[in-house]
Formats: structure tokens, sequence, C-alpha cells
């Protein structure tokens, strides 16, 4: 297992979560339940390897968080750039289908191909586009409210 998945892993975990300590503790739970996969089948794709262990990571994690309120410390090692608003990110989260967040992170933070993630699944691609182009739908309106308030405030 690459430095590119173990990056992957934990980028998955930081966007689904924002929460430090627990995206540690989950991607670390991941990256050993990844490595031994791969031991056990090396030809495994890597992609689909990674979505079937986040997924199975955060089905035993996500109960345990409060979606939308990021507990997010720069102690523990992440680098968010200072003038990055997470406001979208965490309305969408609170608001968005455990369906909806998980493509969007897949598809579009971690660009796994939705093949790879239909397989790593076991679903249909057409059921991760819909997914997808419903969760894209909820984050641009999120967003576009973002835009229009800062646009107002600056007139």
């Amino acid at each position: 297992m690459g430095e590119s998945e173990v990056k992957s892993i934990a980028l998955f975990f930081f966007f689904a979560f924002l929460d430090d300590r627990r995206a540690l503790e989950a991607s670390t739970q991941a990256i050993s339940l990844c490595a031994d996969k791969k031991k056990k089948n090396p030809q495994f794709n890597n992609s689909v390897l990674i979505v079937m262990t986040t997924f199975s990571v955060w089905t035993k994690h996500h109960l345990k968080l409060n979606r939308g309120n990021p507990n997010i410390s720069t102690d523990a090692g992440w680098m968010i750039p200072a003038d990055l608003d997470l406001g979208p990110w965490r309305e969408f989260q609170k608001l968005a289908t455990q369906d909806e967040l998980l493509a969007v992170i897949w598809s579009k933070v971690l660009e796994i191909p939705e093949k790879d993630i239909a397989q790593g699944l076991g679903i249909s691609e057409g059921t991760v586009r819909y997914r997808l182009g419903r969760a894209l739908r909820k984050l641009g309106s999120m967003a576009q409210g973002v835009s229009t308030k800062k646009l107002n405030a600056v007139k």
C-alpha cells in the first residue's frame, strides 16, 4: 500500500467526519484493513479496495458522529488553508444522506472512478451516478447560497 492510498484514506475520513480525532482513528483502522486485504490478494484494484475499506470503517464510526459540527485542530497535523471556507461543506454534511456524502467524497475529492465505487459497494454504476448527481445539486445550491451572501455583504 503506497503513500497515495494512505493519503486518500486520510482525506476520506477528514471530509467525512470533520473531526480530527475520529478521522485519525478511523484512518488507522482502514489503512490496516486495506493492507491486510492487499496482502491476501496483491492484484486487488486499489480504488475498489479503498472504497470497500473506507465504507466498512465508516459504518462502524458514523453513528458517533455529530455531522456538521467540525472538531478540527491544527495540532493534529491537518493543514487547512486559512482562506478555506468549510461552511458549505459543513452544511452539506448535515443535510446530505450518507450515500450522497460518501459519493461526493469518493468521486470528487478522491477522484475514484464511478465504476470502482460501484464495484467496491456492490451496486450499479447508475446508482452511483444518481447519488452523485443528487449530492452535487445539493452541494451546488449550498455553495451558491454562500456566494450570494458574500456578494450581498460586499454591496
